[in-house]
């Protein structure tokens, strides 16, 4: 059936005789119903020019109804018809492609609101579990919570790209490839051996336990380029999306690395919702809250990561825990 226009439509004139001509043969049709013939006066009462058009067909080619019965009329019906054909052909083409870039636009709209990155990592980690991967070049990965990150390695660099989660690496001396951890929020080249990196959300927080790594925030960060930063063992910054860095503290390596293989998160004097953006990934359920209301509060404690730590924190700190009817826990301010 042809589409409506509205009589303001100026159509061409190879279009408007596209459209008489299928009117014209959908009327000729034995399938032809009431509401059709109804549709097709309409068509026509919306713009003179369409009436004309099929009043010109008409002329041409005689009145419809009798060139279906006339042997020399078959010439006429067939062009008719075949004009129909390529209409509709055309209509069935413009729709595909319509549907198949209103299908790249979904993907390439899902690619960036959804983790897609997260789903398709070379490495993928529950919230519950926790364990090691040896890389070709021998370093070790300790890996715990929900972690996803991709392996970039080749003759010139080793490339850690960590989109979320828990990591402490050992890295193995290659002199002439240096290991590199980069995340959202900064690039992380090791200078030495070991260290943890949790990544959640918007910030990146590093734990020198060896050594020293150069830590580069990306340009426009913070509006320009910001010097490289050489953190040292005993070192903890916090890496803000768009701040740079925004915490430091000095911490005993012994102290993380033990909490790491009894399965706690030490944190000390850090806000608390940089605390609970990294027991996020500890957890099955869901944590909500105001980044802005809890930002007053400062956090020193050892908490176990495979169960109790959001109880301990309501316990000892101004907050109130509760779940939602979705499942979702949310953590709000006295």
């Amino acid at each position: 059936m042809p589409e409506k226009h509205s009589s303001s439509d100026q159509l061409p004139d190879d279009r408007l005789m596209e459209e008489a001509a299928l009117w014209l043969v959908k009327m000729s049709s034995d399938e032809c119903t009431e509401e059709d013939a109804m549709a097709y006066q309409a068509w026509q009462e919306e713009d003179p020019e369409r009436a004309a058009c099929i009043e010109a067909l008409q002329m041409t080619l005689g009145h419809f109804d009798c060139l279906k019965q006339q042997e020399n009329a078959k010439p006429a019906v067939s062009a008719l018809n075949a004009a129909a054909h390529q209409t509709e052909k055309s209509l069935w083409l413009l729709r595909s492609v319509i549907l198949f870039a209103s299908t790249a636009l979904i993907a390439v709209m899902t690619w960036h609101i959804l983790p897609a990155n997260e789903w398709l990592a070379d490495t993928r980690n529950p919230y519950d579990q926790w364990r090691n991967q040896q890389l070709s070049d021998q370093s070790e990965i300790k890996i715990s919570g929900e972690t996803a990150y991709d392996i970039h390695f080749n003759q010139h660099k080793r490339i850690i790209q960590l989109y979320k989660g828990n990591i402490l690496v050992e890295v193995a001396k290659d002199a002439s490839r240096p290991f590199i951890i980069e995340t959202e929020n900064a690039k992380i080249t090791a200078l030495g051996t070991r260290f943890i990196v949790h990544q959640y959300e918007n910030a990146t927080l590093l734990t020198m336990l060896e050594s020293k790594a150069k830590v580069e925030i990306p340009r426009g960060a913070q509006g320009a380029a910001s010097p490289d930063e050489i953190i040292e063992a005993g070192q903890q910054v916090l890496i803000a999306e768009g701040q740079g860095i925004i915490y430091r503290s000095n911490i005993s390596p012994e102290l993380f690395e033990t909490a790491w293989q009894q399965k706690m998160l030490v944190v000390q004097n850090m806000p608390l919702p940089e605390v609970l953006g990294i027991l996020k990934s500890y957890h099955r359920q869901k944590i909500a809250f105001d980044e802005q209301a809890l930002s007053s509060i400062q956090v020193t404690a050892a908490l176990p990561l495979e169960h109790s730590a959001l109880e301990l924190l309501e316990n000892s700190l101004p907050i109130q825990v509760s779940e939602n009817i979705f499942g979702s826990l949310n953590v709000v301010k006295k």
